[in-house]
């Protein structure tokens, strides 16, 4: 069986935002604070689920600072 470790909880965050800029990567992915956990890194469903908000914090946050227009807001939106 293969061994997950977890990852750090400030890495996590980061991935998780990576993955909404790898998609338009010209606009600002500025998402602020986000709840303080300790799940954040972990490779359950919990970790994944904390993860999987982070990026669409940053995917919603891009979203508005396209101002709803052009082929940046289409992709992120998608």
């Amino acid at each position: 069986m293969a061994t997950v470790t977890k990852m750090k909880p400030a890495e996590a965050k980061a991935k998780a935002i990576a993955q909404a800029k790898a998609i338009a990567p010209e606009v600002p992915a500025q998402i602020g604070q986000t709840p303080a956990t300790d799940l954040r890194g972990l490779p359950d469903v919990f970790g994944r689920l904390i993860e999987d908000h982070d990026r669409h914090r940053a995917l919603l946050a891009m979203l508005e600072a396209t101002g709803g227009k052009g082929k940046d807001a289409k992709a992120l939106f998608e």
